[in-house]
């Protein structure tokens, strides 16, 4: 459940468990589920204005609050209630024991330890040190009705309109209001020093999981201790009202910052005069109760108004105490229903499960149309590698074809150029005293012809990827058609040859003639050279 509790002007907001049939005006928020605002039975006696309030860690159920130039304690189950130190009576600086020690406007404490506050007296630019024993004040950091900006130890230190402070560790954080700088206080040494500079004044500053939520006039922003990054959640320079995105939204002077859970935030607005549910899942801010008219009113989140809430505070289990810069104070009831969550195991992080049938639409809608996108994109991509893949293997294959048919081409006029050179030897031989017709070359070898030729090539298979510049291709180039040529080599005599040296090599097209008897027929290997076999 979602409780805050205020001791200031009294006001307290109560919040219901959240129901698909709930009127429209409760706020559904991260399993928060806000109903109205309503009176304390037992409100706190306020004399000025409730600036600030805090739970006593020494005593469960009491809380510690500010009214005015007085520090005060006030349980709301056993209606008890006292000063700590201070008085309203005549608000100025003065060092002394319970109400003789005088503050200008105490707008921000914390709790060192179980025996000592620190309080932030705001007007006389100063901290100041109090015993919870004795009710001795005394000054702590900067120098009281001296207002400045000074680095140094305790009093050397100079402030100007600190606002609100938060301990964390062995160090005290400050808003330092119109130094525009978050001041740190280390408690060992007392040493004063810039932990960072804004861009506006800072008002209100609150910690969680090693983050300070700080707000200024028209900002809220976070910084993450362990790497000092300085990150926005609502960047504004305008003073405004503006619900919705944390891009578009406006605010107005935040006095005080309530963290709900690591997903929510609550504001008191006093210069909007209403109270401002932050979002970080969803990244937007609403409003809670309609703005007040000099007057409160009690009631749903549709009917209620509120004036100038300065301090919120966890008041138990299902409520949340509102101070108000008034006499006045109010509560907001609630009820808190836990989320569904799921942790990703790489990061941890857990994730908001949607809370109605319509973020589920939208979120299925989205998820669909994501899918579809990404599945276009990647078949299109696919088409195109695709595409380019066979256009540039056909470029390959054609040229390899290309080449071959040439070195066929090549090796078959060879192959006519030998054989007609073989013919105009045997003429001469013949001319010259009939020597060939005794050597007898087989009439076989008339029979050979360039139609022949054409058709032994035509049976062969050649490997693409054994040609010079055809590298990378896998297929097997098969001639279809080889056109022949007109005409045959003329016929010869067939005798046997007796010179053995008429036997050599010609590579590359050329052939192997035989000292055997009869020649065999001319054939291409697949390594595309010619030879002749008998």
């Amino acid at each position: 459940m979602f409780v805050v509790m205020l001791l200031n002007v009294g006001m307290v907001l109560t919040v219901t468990s959240m129901n698909a049939s709930a009127p429209e005006y409760v706020r559904k928020i991260n399993g928060f589920e806000f109903e109205g605002i309503s009176t304390l039975q037992q409100p706190p006696e306020v004399e000025i204005a409730v600036w600030y309030i805090q739970e006593d860690i020494t005593e469960a159920g009491t809380f510690l609050f500010s009214d005015g130039a007085t520090l005060k304690t006030f349980n709301p189950v056993s209606q008890k209630e006292s000063i700590i130190v201070g008085s309203n009576l005549s608000p100025s600086y003065q060092e002394g024991v319970y109400m003789d020690a005088s503050f200008s406007t105490i707008t921000g404490f914390t709790q060192v330890n179980l025996t000592h506050i620190v309080i932030v007296d705001s007007l006389n630019h100063c901290l100041r040190f109090v015993s919870r024993a004795t009710r001795q004040t005394s000054t702590y950091a900067g120098l009281c009705e001296e207002p400045g900006y000074r680095e140094g130890e305790g009093t050397l230190a100079r402030f100007n309109t600190p606002h609100q402070a938060v301990m964390v560790d062995s160090s005290i954080f400050v808003t330092d209001y119109e130094n525009f700088a978050i001041r740190m206080i280390n408690l060992s040494t007392s040493l004063v020093s810039t932990f960072d500079y804004l861009t506006q004044q800072p008002i209100a500053i609150a910690l969680n999981n090693r983050r300070l939520f700080i707000s200024t006039p028209s900002s809220l922003l976070r910084i993450n201790l362990d790497t000092n990054e300085q990150r926005y959640i609502i960047e504004s320079t305008t003073l405004g009202l503006n619900d919705g995105a944390f891009r578009n939204a406006q605010i107005n002077r935040p006095n005080s910052l309530l963290i709900l859970s690591k997903d929510t935030v609550l504001l008191a607005e006093s210069g909007n005069s209403r109270l401002r549910v932050v979002d970080l899942v969803l990244k937007d801010i609403s409003t809670i109760c309609k703005k007040g008219r000099d007057t409160f009113e009690d009631g749903n989140l549709k009917n209620c108004r509120l004036v100038q809430p300065l301090a919120l505070a966890r008041l138990n289990e299902g409520s949340i105490f509102i101070g108000t810069n008034s006499t006045e104070s109010r509560q907001l009831t609630f009820t808190f229903e836990q989320e569904e969550e799921s942790t990703d195991s790489a990061t941890t992080e857990t994730t908001k499960q949607p809370s109605s049938n319509n973020d589920v639409v939208v979120l299925t809608t989205g998820v669909v149309a994501a899918i579809l996108i990404t599945g276009l994109g990647i078949g299109i991509l696919l088409f195109v590698i695709n595409w380019r893949k066979n256009k540039r293997m056909k470029k390959m294959v054609g040229s390899c074809e290309k080449r071959i048919e040439n070195q066929i081409k090549k090796k078959v006029e060879a192959e006519i150029q030998e054989a007609n050179k073989m013919k105009h030897m045997l003429s001469v031989e013949e001319t010259n005293g009939g020597i060939a017709q005794e050597r007898g070359v087989h009439d076989e070898y008339a029979d050979i012809d360039e139609t022949s030729i054409y058709e032994i090539v035509e049976e062969t298979d050649i490997d693409c990827s054994s040609q010079i510049g055809c590298e990378g291709s896998t297929d097997t180039c098969h001639r279809d058609k080889i056109p022949s040529r007109q005409g045959s080599l003329p016929k010869t005599p067939s005798k046997n040859i007796e010179d053995n040296s008429n036997e050599r090599d010609v590579k590359s097209g050329s052939r192997k003639l035989s000292t055997e008897e009869n020649l065999g027929y001319v054939e291409f290997d697949k390594d595309s050279s010619i030879h002749c076999k008998a």
